[in-house]
């Protein structure tokens, strides 16, 4: 609420809008929508829909739990739309000039080959990959996403044994919470 006020004070062009920042009784949906614009233009869309789930349940609870108010000015006040957000993928030549980068027999090089394989040939993003305890006290965070993951083992044996567009074994298909890493 305290950034509607400071917008209604500050940006908006109603005359009206300095009243509505001091009285949330005075908020209209035309405020609501302005501000969600401009949270759309200065900050992202999403910013603008958390902004809006946010300001649904203040009002909501002036509302229905106070009664300060006899009417939510976000009843019909649209939620913002967010675009899909197209994450860029790295070209093969870079994926290559990676692995070319991490040439060698040392544990170092081959451990690096294995995760720059795993990434590029399964798509996978890093809260999908389990590091099991043995690796977390070297160091590595443990990362585990929702729903179906690989276990980081089998992910470096794929990885470091598999030619680019296999498929990783079934057997290393886990699902979250029925694996438990043996030390």
């Amino acid at each position: 609420m305290g950034q509607l006020a400071r917008y209604l004070v500050e940006h908006s062009p109603d005359s009206d809008a300095d009243d509505a920042a001091e009285d949330p009784a005075d908020v209209t949906r035309d405020h609501i929508e302005a501000f969600q614009a401009w949270m759309i233009e200065i900050r992202s869309a999403s910013t603008a829909v958390n902004k809006h789930k946010a300001l649904r349940v203040f009002f909501g609870w002036l509302l229905n739990d106070e009664r300060e108010i006899d009417r939510s000015p976000m009843e019909r006040a649209r939620k913002p739309a967010t675009p899909a957000k197209l994450i860029p993928v790295i070209e093969g030549d870079v994926t290559s000039q990676l692995l070319e980068a991490c040439t060698g027999k040392d544990f170092l090089s081959l451990r690096d080959q294995a995760i720059i394989r795993l990434f590029a040939n399964t798509g996978a993003r890093l809260s999908e990959v389990e590091v099991p305890p043995r690796c977390r006290r070297l160091g590595y965070p443990a990362r585990a996403g929702a729903g179906w993951m690989l276990s980081a083992s089998c992910w470096v044996w794929w990885a470091c044994s598999c030619s680019s567009g296999d498929s990783p074994p079934r057997s290393c298909w886990i699902r979250r919470g029925l694996y438990q890493p043996s030390m």
